[in-house]
C-alpha cells in the first residue's frame, strides 16, 4: 500500500518535472542525483538481507524438525523479511521506469 503510493509519487514527480509542468528546484534536485544503479544496488541490498533473514529463521524451524514455532519473534521477522523482498522487487523495476523518464531528458 504505502510503498507503491511513494513510488507512484515519486513517478508523477519526475514526469511532471521533466515535462515542464512543475519546477526541477526542490525535490527536483534530489531526482536528478538519484540514478538507476543507485536505486538497483539498493534494491538487491534489500533482497540479500530480506532472504537473510528468511533463511537464518527457516533454519531456525528446520532446526526444530519443522514443528511449532517456538520463538514468538519467528512470524514477525518472517514477515518483514518476505516484506523486504517483495519491496526490492518492486524497487527494481521502479528503476528501469524511473530511468525512462530521464532518458529522453539527458540534455536538460
Amino acid at each position: 500500500g504505502g510503498f507503491q503510493i511513494i513510488i507512484f509519487g515519486i513517478i508523477a514527480r519526475t514526469f511532471s518535472m521533466y515535462e515542464d509542468i512543475l519546477p526541477k528546484k526542490g525535490l527536483g534536485n534530489l531526482i536528478n542525483h538519484i540514478d538507476t544503479n543507485k536505486i538497483v544496488m539498493f534494491s538487491l541490498i534489500l533482497m540479500i538481507f530480506g532472504i537473510a533473514l528468511f533463511t537464518a529463521e527457516f533454519s531456525n524451524w528446520a532446526a526444530n524438525d519443522f514443528g511449532p514455532i517456538v520463538k514468538e519473534n519467528s512470524s514477525r521477522k518472517i514477515l518483514i523479511s518476505l516484506l523486504l523482498s517483495i519491496m526490492s522487487i518492486q524497487m527494481f523495476f521502479f528503476a528501469f521506469l524511473f530511468d525512462l523518464f530521464k532518458f529522453n531528458h539527458i540534455d536538460d
